[in-house]
This record gives C-alpha cells, sequence and structure tokens, in this order.
C-alpha cells in the first residue's frame, strides 16, 4: 500500500468505539514488538483506504440523512489528520451512502484492520523471523481483492463569486503499480 498523496493536511475527528481503539492499540503493539513502529493514525489511515477501494456503492446515492453510529459501547473522541485528497474520497462515500466519517472509520478499523496487519507482516527481512513471516505471508495469501492501488484526486473552482460557486471534483482509484499498457486500460478498465 503505496501512497503517494502530496494533498494539504486536513485535522479532524472521529467517535470510535472503545473496542475499536483497543484493537488498534493491540495493532500498534503487534507491529511494534516486530520493529515496525506505526502510529493510530496511520493505522485508521491505512484501514480507511482499503475500506474505500473495496467499498461496492453501486446503487443509488442514500435518500436520507446522515447515521451516525447505533452500535452500543462507550464512545471515544479521536483526532485524525488526513490530506485534503483522502477527505475528500472520504466525505463522498459517506454521502453517497448516508453514514458519517465517524461510523465509516469504526467500520474501517473494525472490519479491515486484520487484512492491513497481515499485509505488513508478511514481509521478509534482515531481522525478522522468517517463519512468523511465512505464517502471515500465507494468511494474506488467502485474502481476495489484494492489489495496490492510487487514489488519484483533483478540484477545480470555475467560479467563486458571492454569487456563483461552480466547483468540481474528481476521484479515482487506480491501480498501483500502473499496468504495461496504461492508456487502453483506462480506457477501458
Amino acid at each position: 500500500m503505496i501512497h503517494l498523496d502530496k494533498s494539504p493536511v486536513r485535522n479532524t475527528s472521529v467517535t470510535l468505539r472503545s473496542c475499536t481503539r483497543t484493537a488498534l492499540r493491540q495493532a500498534m503493539t503487534v507491529l511494534a514488538e516486530r520493529d515496525m513502529p506505526f502510529s493510530e493514525q496511520r493505522l485508521m489511515r491505512e484501514c480507511l483506504r482499503l475500506a474505500l477501494k473495496l467499498w461496492r456503492g453501486r446503487k443509488q446515492i442514500a435518500a436520507r440523512n446522515r447515521r451516525y453510529n447505533r452500535c452500543a459501547g462507550p464512545y471515544e473522541i479521536v483526532p485524525f489528520y488526513t490530506t485534503e485528497a483522502l477527505r475528500s474520497v472520504s466525505w463522498a462515500r459517506c454521502h453517497h451512502a448516508g453514514i458519517s466519517l465517524s461510523r465509516l472509520m469504526d467500520f474501517a478499523v473494525a472490519c479491515y484492520l486484520p487484512r492491513v496487519l497481515e499485509y505488513w507482516l508478511r514481509f521478509d527481512y534482515a531481522d525478522r523471523d522468517r517463519r512468523d513471516a511465512a505464517i502471515w505471508r500465507a494468511k494474506y495469501a488467502l485474502r481476495r481483492n489484494t492489489a495496490d492501488f492510487v487514489i488519484s484526486y483533483k478540484s477545480v473552482t470555475r467560479i467563486n463569486d458571492g454569487n456563483q460557486l461552480d466547483f468540481g471534483e474528481k476521484t479515482e482509484i487506480l491501480p498501483w503499480p500502473p499496468p504495461d499498457d496504461p492508456v487502453n486500460w483506462y480506457k477501458n478498465p
């Protein structure tokens, strides 16, 4: 999961269940024990990117107000540092589904954190136990949709004069590395 995002940084917060935040902390511990220090923010972004990539959303836009977390349990307000591109894509998906960013983030961490762990723990390097890496590699090989991707985001403000706002956004989730013949692939994915 290589991310080349040069868009501006955006600070916000999300509300996560306490058990979801505990799972994030446990994942950070597992990675740190294998000399891979990940921050809570990085794990949250990785889970959100994966949730956006695997989003199906082929139906109409939800005809309701945004739903917030309805699950039982104590919640915690967690800061979330993101980029403009990731924020824009996630808000577009939230608008389409009629859910809040907090609900999407809670779902992403709860469902995709094990997959993110398997992705990063499958690599074999000098100080790493090869058997441990082989176990994680075998687990990750059983997953579907394991291709890497890049989120491409572009926005244009054509008119913004106080009376009128003409604003457009385009977001694409593209494979990484690009295919050998990218011209034909982008025309007919």
